[in-house]
């Protein structure tokens, strides 16, 4: 780990003698060599750099910045030095002695505050004591406490900083979620109770969020009135909406999900430090633009020059060596390495910012409501929600989206609504009658089916990802790739945000199963007259016709097909067009996605040539991308990560990094 990357405030030829490096007692270290690269300044020292350290960077007519660790935590070296495989962090209750771990190989100092009571957000401390540094940045202690004791870690950083902070392992909280809990396992014991079977891995997840209050505020939920926007109106069974359809907990069971994520209920917790996972706000901005700006477009949406992103994000955000700086999967680091696809959670609507269905009113017809809409601008709107929510459960990761996505919802356009009261935050289940919007919750209802019937979708493993991938364009308009399964059996992935019908050509000869296209899927093909008016404007000249979903295709050596306008198209196997097992509690499909087998182990020295295909096909687009917001949320299936974040000055961002010397 000896380099230190900085960002400059304009273009700059960076000699050696332009810079010192200095650590936190003041003494010069050594500059073996300096790259420059635009902006981009690559300092490499002779020595490694201690990541719980402070460094000084200064260099010439720029002044000078500190530098702390930060995306040095997501590099490989990082990760042969630190990963821990224990799963003992958190509190582990004794009698004798709960004995504490917090994993946090950047921190200085680490304490264990106690305090009074849990039973408020604000009882005094009671005792203040330091941990113990051990192996692999993991520190802990042993301390004797009661059962309910509310604690927290007090983390101290090289740059002077100290943050207390809730146990992103904790099994209990306080109100308000700021102080942790310590719980015996006596009291989180239910007697005759019996837990669910063990989760496979995280790519195998469907997570859907959703709010307590949100869920079921609205009379036409269903719910008794008496448990409306309450934990025991969540869990009501047997509600419907003012014509009978299902509603909550049945919904829910309804569409698959095999994940909740109870959306915080209190906004002070909602801050960009309680992350704990990797929320993939790439692949979010890629396909509705930035949340930023209100009327920005991206890929779902028609713009220009953003396949090579997308596709980027598709395959798991692999950032392979080569890609384009504009096809950069990033949540704000430029440095991001991840370790497998099970760390991307990929979604384009959560409970920040605005919904996908108001983005869409805005940036595709500058409404700001509904109700401004026409029936044709209706129409399309919802073309291109499919297309987003498509592009989430065919990519490579976890899959979450904000429970109302699925049918539209609108909050009448406001973008934070933290603050509104139920009148615009109650999802309206009435949406549900609306046969467009109805429609478009049937498709998310089968692209969850499909994805849990296929395993080739649910790969985690980056080298198996790329030994069975193969790039067929991420250009004009087009994001297309071919994958084999298991079996060997190949399926095609084609996105297509143009506004007429687009040829694909190289994809592999053989009978295909028309899984997903038109906005349709296999389970309920029946032709919309909106489908079938699409359809029809294809010319006479082009490929062959994909367009019907359920339908099948023999495709011959130099066939090209023609993927219809705005569409998701899958391509598959014709035996993997069956009804699938509506209970998601058991999955036991035809490849069973509780097999963590399946199509996820290693695949050796041939997922090079995968890799080097990926790549080439992500530059193929070279578009810058917007700026990228954290969620601020948590979901328990992902593994928590302490980041140090970097301190910026005088013209200049600090990164450090580790180097293959």
């Amino acid at each position: 780990m000896r380099e230190i990357s900085a960002e400059l405030s304009k273009n700059a030829e960076v000699k050696a003698s332009d810079v010192i490096v200095s650590d936190a007692g003041g003494r010069k270290l050594n500059v073996k060599d300096v790259k420059s690269d635009g902006t981009t300044v690559t300092v490499t020292l002779d020595q490694d750099l201690d990541i719980r350290g402070k460094y000084a960077l200064e260099i010439t007519d720029f002044g000078s910045a500190d530098a702390v660790a930060g995306s040095v935590v997501r590099t490989d070296e990082f990760d042969r030095k630190y990963a821990y495989n224990g799963d003992d962090f958190g509190a582990t209750y004794d009698k004798n002695g709960t004995v504490f771990k917090l994993w946090a190989p950047t921190a200085q100092k680490v304490e264990l505050v106690t305090f009074r009571s849990a039973d408020s957000a604000d009882a005094e401390e009671a005792a203040v004591v330091e941990i113990r540094l051990g192996e692999k940045g993991v520190w802990n202690a042993t301390e004797k406490v009661p059962s309910s004791t509310a604690y927290i870690y007090r983390v101290s950083f090289a740059d002077g900083t100290t943050n207390d902070s809730a146990d992103p392992y904790a099994r209990a909280s306080v109100v308000n979620g700021r102080r942790s809990v310590v719980l015996s396992n006596a009291v989180t014991t239910v007697k005759d109770s019996r837990r669910m079977a063990p989760f496979t891995k995280n790519t195998d997840a469907v997570i859907a969020e959703t709010h307590i209050r949100d869920l079921t505020k609205n009379a036409n939920s269903g719910v008794s009135k008496a448990h409306r926007g309450k934990y025991l109106g969540m869990i009501e069974n047997g509600t419907k909406n003012s014509k009978g359809k299902a509603t909550g907990a049945d919904y829910l069971k309804e569409l698959g999900v095999t994940h909740v994520q109870i959306q915080p209920n209190a906004y002070e917790l909602d801050t960009r430090n309680s992350t704990v996972s990797f929320f993939n706000d790439s692949i979010r901005d890629g396909l509705k633009g930035s949340v930023f700006s209100t009327e920005d477009t991206d890929f779902a949406s028609g713009k220009p020059n953003t396949e090579g992103l997308i596709l980027n994000n598709m395959l798991g955000c692999q950032n392979l060596e080569g890609i384009s700086k504009g096809s950069f999967c990033t949540n704000g680091n430029a440095n991001v390495k991840y370790g497998n696809a099970r760390q991307i959670v990929n979604y384009v609507e959560i409970h920040d910012n605005l919904t996908l269905s108001d983005k869409l009113n805005v940036s595709l017809f500058g409404k700001k409501t509904d109700d401004e809409l026409d029936a044709a601008q209706k129409t399309e709107k919802i073309k291109v929600s499919k297309l987003a929510d498509s592009a989430v459960f065919l990519a490579y990761g976890v899959s979450e989206f904000q429970v109302g996505q699925e049918m539209l919802r609108t909050k009448g356009g406001d973008e934070n609504s933290y603050n509104a009261g139920d009148d615009t935050n109650k999802l309206d289940w009435d949406r549900l009658n609306d046969a467009e919007y109805a429609d478009n919750a049937q498709y998310m209802r089968d692209l969850i089916k499909i994805r849990k019937c296929n395993a080739v979708l649910r790969v985690g493993a980056y080298d198996t990802i790329n030994k069975n991938a193969k790039v067929l364009k991420s250009a004009d308009g087009l994001v297309a790739y071919e994958v084999k399964d298991g079996n060997g059996a190949n399926y095609v992935v084609v996105l297509n945000h143009n506004d007429q019908p687009t040829d694909l050509n190289g994809v592999t000869a053989g009978k295909y199963g028309v899984l997903v296209s038109n906005g349709k899927t296999y389970l309920h093909p029946a032709v919309s007259d909106t489908t079938a008016a699409a359809a029809d404007a294809a010319p006479a000249d082009t490929g062959k016709d994909v367009s019907k979903a359920g339908s099948t295709v023999q495709i011959a050596d130099g066939d090209a097909i023609a993927v219809p306008a705005k569409s998701a198209l899958l391509l598959g196997p014709t035996a993997a067009m069956t009804e699938p097992d509506d209970n998601p509690t058991n999955p036991n499909y035809p490849d069973n996605p509780d097999n963590s087998d399946q199509l996820d182990k290693p695949s050796g020295n041939n997922a090079h040539d995968g890799a080097n295909n990926a790549a080439n096909g992500a530059n193929n687009s070279s578009a810058p991308n917007g700026g990228t917001a954290s969620t601020g949320s948590s979901i328990a299936v992902i593994i928590a990560m302490v980041i140090v974040l970097l301190i910026a000055s005088s013209g200049m961002l600090i990164r450090a990094h580790s180097s293959s010397e």
